[in-house]
C-alpha cells in the first residue's frame, strides 16, 4: 500500500500511499478509516528497514492507542501521507506516533501505536500463531 519514501531521517519518515480503494483495504461503502492503522504500521516497518539499512524481517501490530479516526471512511481515490515517528525503542519493539493525512494535510487518523519485529528466533511465531498480534505488511 506504500507507493514511496518521501522523507526519513533517524527517528521518522513520511511516505505516500496508492490510492486505497484500490486495495485489499477497500470494503464496499469504501475504506474504512480504522484500516489507516495498518498503513501507518507499514510506514513504521518501512522506518525500520531504512533505519537498520536492511529489509526488516517482518513484524507485528502489538497496540494501539490514543487513536483518533476524524474521518469514517478514509478517501478511497486519492494517495495519502503516512507521518510516523519513533518515540521509544526496546530491544524487536518500538513505539511509534503516527498521522495518515492528505496531500495538502488534512489529517484522517492519528494514533501512538507499539510493534514488535521479527529476529528469526522460533519463539516469536508462536504468539502470532496464537492471535497476539496482526502481522506488519511491507
Amino acid at each position: 500500500m506504500l507507493r514511496a519514501v518521501l522523507s526519513a531521517d533517524l527517528s521518522s519518515i513520511r511516505c505516500s500511499t496508492v490510492p486505497l480503494g484500490a486495495t485489499s483495504l477497500a470494503r464496499e461503502g469504501g475504506v474504512p478509516a480504522a484500516m489507516g492503522l495498518e498503513v501507518l504500521a507499514q510506514a513504521a516497518a518501512a522506518f525500520l528497514g531504512y533505519g537498520g539499512g536492511t529489509r526488516p524481517l517482518g513484524g507485528y501490530l502489538v497496540s494501539a492507542r490514543f487513536v483518533e479516526l476524524k474521518v469514517t471512511h478514509l478517501p478511497p481515490g486519492e494517495s495519502l501521507v503516512a507521518s510516523v515517528e519513533q518515540i521509544a525503542t526496546s530491544g524487536p519493539s518500538a513505539s511509534f506516533s503516527g498521522r495518515l493525512m492528505s496531500e495538502e494535510g488534512e489529517v484522517y487518523v492519528e494514533a501512538e501505536f507499539l510493534t514488535r519485529q521479527r529476529t528469526g528466533s522460533s519463539e516469536e511465531g508462536a504468539g502470532a500463531r496464537e492471535g497476539q498480534g496482526a502481522p506488519i505488511t511491507g
